[in-house]
C-alpha cells in the first residue's frame, strides 16, 4: 500500500503528457478519461501526474518542472499495461529513470526528489515549486536557451527580473535574488534534478 502522501486517496487525476507520439497519447488519454481524470497541456499547480513515453526519460522542461513541483512522474505503461490500467496504488512501479547530462538518474532518486518537494509544499515552504520566493536575472544566459531556462524557472515557482522595479519589489518582499551566468542554466537544472535548489547560487549575488 502506498504511503498516503505519495498518492492521497482523494487526489484527482490531472495528467500532463510529455514526449508521446499520437498513438501513445491517444491510448493514455482515453484511459485517463475513463478513470475520470483530466488531460492538461502544461505542468501547473493543479497537475498531479506527468506521464512520459518510456524509461529512461528525456530531461524535458516539463520533467524538470514536475520534479520542482513534487508532481508524480510515470511512464505510459501505468495506463497501458494490462495488469495495471491506471491503478494508482502501483504508481511507484512505473516511475522512470532520467537521462541527465550523459548519466542515468535512477527511479528511486527521482522518487526521493518528488517526495521531498511534496513535503516542502505541505509545510508551506515551497508552495509553487522548488524555486518559490526566488527571483532570477537571466540576461547573461545565451539567447538560444534563455526562453527555456525562463520557462523552467517560472514553472518551478520562481520569477524573472525584467526591470529594476521588479527587482526592488521582489527584494522588498524578501525574495532571494540569483543572477545566472552564461553556463548556469545546466547547473540550475542539476539542482532541480537532485533536489538541491535551496543551496543553489548563481554567478553573483
Amino acid at each position: 500500500c502506498l504511503p498516503a502522501y505519495v498518492w492521497p486517496s482523494t487526489q484527482k487525476l490531472v495528467v500532463c503528457l510529455s514526449g508521446m507520439d499520437t498513438t501513445d497519447r491517444e491510448r493514455v488519454s482515453n484511459r485517463v478519461m475513463l478513470l475520470g481524470g483530466t488531460i492538461v497541456e502544461e505542468v501547473s499547480d493543479r497537475t498531479t501526474l506527468l506521464v512520459v513515453k518510456d524509461s529512461p526519460a528525456t530531461r524535458t522542461p516539463k520533467f524538470l518542472v514536475a520534479l520542482a513541483k513534487g508532481v508524480m512522474i510515470a511512464t505510459g505503461r501505468l495506463f497501458t499495461d494490462q495488469h495495471c490500467l491506471g491503478n494508482m496504488s502501483r504508481v511507484l512501479e512505473f516511475v522512470p529513470e532520467l537521462s541527465h547530462n550523459g548519466a542515468i538518474v535512477s527511479a528511486p532518486e527521482v522518487v526521493d526528489v518528488i517526495l521531498f518537494q511534496q513535503q516542502m509544499k505541505s509545510l508551506g515552504i515551497a508552495a509553487h515549486g522548488a524555486l518559490t520566493n526566488t527571483m532570477f536575472t537571466i540576461t547573461d544566459v545565451p539567447q538560444k536557451v534563455r526562453g527555456t531556462v525562463g520557462d523552467v524557472i517560472v514553472g518551478s515557482g520562481g520569477k524573472i527580473v525584467k526591470t529594476k522595479r521588479d527587482e526592488a519589489k521582489a527584494l522588498a518582499a524578501g525574495m532571494k535574488h540569483i543572477t545566472l551566468g552564461a553556463d548556469d542554466g545546466d547547473r540550475l537544472y542539476d539542482a532541480i534534478v537532485f533536489g538541491t535548489t535551496s543551496r543553489f547560487e548563481g554567478a553573483k549575488q
